[in-house]
């Protein structure tokens, strides 16, 4: 995979670096979540980051991080779309050092030819 020329290794770090406590583990029990604002009939209550690259967790902590602690993820219905899209990179041979390594379309033509491929 080619590398995005915006992307640079401190600022991977440097969002990584702020997860803290709930946020900075790598199984988030929502009933626990201090976001506070998520819907208490959720059924899908359990995030669980185990995709094969640890600094790709780390990305997916902070955006899902800012999604619920922001407001815009309300429920955890979000959490199925999160488990699947770790399915899809855990599937990739070649996974990149980085999502920042390629633009947002390249990672968006990549998906959904995987989920086609899925039936999806």
């Amino acid at each position: 995979m080619s590398t995005h020329p915006g992307w640079k290794r401190a600022t991977q770090v440097k969002l990584i670096a702020e997860l803290q406590g709930f946020w900075a583990e790598d199984l988030w029990d929502m009933h626990h979540s201090p976001a506070g604002t998520l819907s208490p009939n959720a059924s899908q209550r359990r995030l669980r980051f185990d995709c094969k690259s640890a600094a790709i967790n780390g990305e997916l902590k902070y955006v899902c991080w800012k999604k619920f602690s922001g407001g815009e993820w309300r429920s955890t219905q979000e959490l199925t779309k999160v488990h699947l899209m770790i399915r899809w990179l855990n599937s990739l041979n070649d996974l990149p050092a980085s999502l920042m390594c390629l633009s947002f379309p390249e990672w968006q033509a990549l998906y959904r030819k995987y989920l086609m491929g899925q039936g999806m």
